[in-house]
């Protein structure tokens, strides 16, 4: 069965709908009505010919910018599985951003460097390191492992069996 021809709104809600992934808006920005956009954005993502263009754009997106969900999940895990450790030398010392390992650098969301004067006349320097958040990681990548799935944390053995299934209130 052929893919129907998009009407040129359809087509705009395409343009749209990759900014965002809002249909709602979308559809009110490719020129809908807003008082129908929720049902228009919805019939609309459910046309085979709007799913095809979506996913061309999709892919388009995906090859100019190189973000693939591969990338995202190494990234996450980066974040999630972060040691603070890797941010001292052998001697205790902290070290300087440009001698931080990829991994590390990457957990690193900012870096605040002030100076302030001790009782002694000599000066400090202060350091202010902030990582982006372990357990948001953790969790989506929990998410997206389908180690959470629900609203229940599944753990399984190697033969792929669920051992263990544990909801969000800690009830087995």
């Amino acid at each position: 069965m052929p893919i129907a021809k998009l009407t040129p709104k359809q087509k705009r809600f395409c343009d749209e709908y990759v900014v965002d992934l809002n249909g709602t808006q979308a559809a009110i920005r490719a020129g809908y009505s807003p008082k129908t956009a929720v049902v228009i954005g919805t019939q609309n993502l459910t046309k085979l010919s709007v799913q095809h263009e979506l996913s061309r754009l999709m892919e388009k997106r995906v090859a100019k910018t190189g973000v693939t969900a591969e990338r995202v999940v190494l990234e996450l895990a980066r974040i999630a599985f972060f040691d603070i450790r890797k941010l001292y030398g052998a001697n205790g010392n902290l070290l300087e951003p440009t001698e931080l390992d990829d991994d590390t650098a990457r957990a690193v969301s900012s870096i605040k460097l002030s100076t302030s004067i001790g009782d002694d006349g000599e000066t400090i320097r202060n350091t202010e390191i902030k990582t982006n958040d372990k357990v948001k990681a953790l969790a989506l990548l929990a998410k997206h492992t389908g180690v959470v799935m629900d609203g229940k944390i599944n753990i399984e053995n190697q033969c792929g069996q669920v051992v263990f299934v544990m909801s969000e209130k800690g009830r087995r």
